[in-house]
């Protein structure tokens, strides 16, 4: 990673810092919105086929305009903002294990820099799935 990603990263982590010790509830997907476009980020809302939620490519996310929550609108997001920072190329093909490693290590980057940053300091009463497709917290 280049010296700017690597601030990029860490101007994320303080925004993050900011809002947990800010207020108790979580981060809403309008703020994380405003906080992606500030990275530079142009995000879409837009229709997309009902198995896919969200796609990232060259500074451009895409979030599937039928999800019907914000909650579910704000996983996708996020997980879209994880492969802003840690993934690159074409990783559509989850057959290949290259793929799904960056796939992974997306969704790692966000239970690390979003979510449990957020909520490590008070009890967490939420369920957590994995799905091949999306990272869904439920309450």
């Amino acid at each position: 990673m280049t010296d700017e990603e690597l601030k990029e990263i860490e101007r994320f982590k303080e925004f993050v810092k900011l809002k947990r010790n800010s207020r108790s509830d979580r981060m809403t997907y309008e703020e994380l919105y405003q906080e992606a476009t500030q990275l530079g980020i142009d995000i879409y809302e837009m229709p997309l086929k009902p198995r896919i939620k969200g796609l990232y490519s060259d500074n451009i996310i895409g979030i599937n305009k039928f999800i019907p929550t914000s909650i579910e609108k704000l996983c996708v997001l996020a997980e879209e903002l994880g492969h802003y920072f840690t993934s690159s190329g074409d990783i559509l093909d989850q057959s290949k294990i290259v793929n799904r490693k960056q796939e992974k290590r997306a969704r790692s980057w966000v239970m690390k820099n979003l979510f449990l940053s957020v909520h490590l300091s008070k009890p967490i009463n939420m369920e957590l799935e994995i799905d091949t497709s999306l990272l869904i917290i439920l309450e």
